[in-house]
């Protein structure tokens, strides 16, 4: 029994190009969003930017149930 819980494994500290670049890139994309919600509710206040969300929100949702039925009905 003592043979089977024996294992070992061993974890290496490796990151290739394309995760460090997806990374930095991640990472500037999240910068420019805080920093943009940021001027917005500056500029709008609080209710504005939940106004906002909620437009793109809806309009999103619509575009894809259009789409959706577009699909559905060429069929």
């Amino acid at each position: 029994m003592s043979e089977k819980n024996n294992l070992t494994t061993e974890l290496s500290r490796e990151l290739s190009l394309f995760q460090i670049t997806a990374m930095g890139l991640g990472m500037m994309i999240g910068a420019g969003v805080f920093l943009g919600i940021g001027n917005s509710i500056r500029e709008s206040g609080p209710g504005g930017v939940i106004l906002t969300f909620s437009f793109n929100y809806a309009s999103c949702f619509i575009y894809r149930d259009v789409r959706c039925r577009a699909v559905i009905c060429n069929s």
